[in-house]
């Protein structure tokens, strides 16, 4: 989820995962959204907690959040934080270029957790793309459809009834089966001892 602070913390994770594992498995982003539309609230209004949640993050992951973001974005507090756009924005960049949607998934938690950037904003999602090299227009004109709407609403559901419910985490669908691997943080290494394991078992 793209406005999960360990989901940002877990960049490197991720990444090393991908790398190693490589087309062993066939990969897929899944979020049932962080934080839904009916729970999003100014930013300002949860201000403290993410301070301290940031702390932790720093703390575990020697990743660094972004004065752009503390400073800026959150000082103002005025931003309504809700995952639904830029998970959608995820879900959409997956249907118009596959993998490539991990690269625009870093791109867009980078945004907002290291430049400050609304995650709701036709011009993020635009820098986004062009970062991960997907195609800008289309995307936005996926992003903007009602049926996108729909569809990924109801992704977030069957991904929550599934068991994804904590970020981040991997699992292992097997059938229609999901396993668990892990869930919350780990260093790189530690994680692809656990999903190579998986994998073979």
């Amino acid at each position: 989820d793209p406005l999960c602070g360990w989901c940002f913390g877990f960049r490197m994770t991720i990444r090393a995962l991908r790398n190693e594992i490589g087309d062993r498995a066939e990969w897929t982003i899944a979020s049932a959204a962080l934080i839904p539309p009916e729970q999003a609230v100014p930013i300002g209004q949860m201000r403290d907690s993410m301070l301290r949640g940031m702390a932790q993050v720093e703390k575990r992951t020697q990743v660094r959040f972004g004065d752009a973001f503390k400073e800026g974005l959150l000082t103002r507090g005025t931003w309504v934080a809700s995952s639904e756009p830029g998970c959608r924005a995820i879900f959409c960049a997956a249907q118009v270029a596959g993998d490539r949607a991990f690269e625009f998934a870093e791109a867009m938690s980078t945004a907002l957790y290291d430049e400050g950037e609304e995650q709701d904003s036709e011009e993020t999602i635009r820098m986004c793309a062009e970062d991960a090299e997907i195609d800008a227009d289309a995307l936005l004109e996926l992003w903007n459809s009602a049926e996108a709407k729909a569809q990924a609403r109801a992704a977030f559901a069957m991904w929550k009834q599934r068991g994804i419910v904590t970020y981040p985490g991997i699992f292992l669908e097997k059938g229609d089966k999901l396993e668990r691997i892990f869930e919350g943080y780990l260093d790189p290494d530690v994680a692809i001892s656990r999903t190579l394991a998986a994998l073979e078992g």
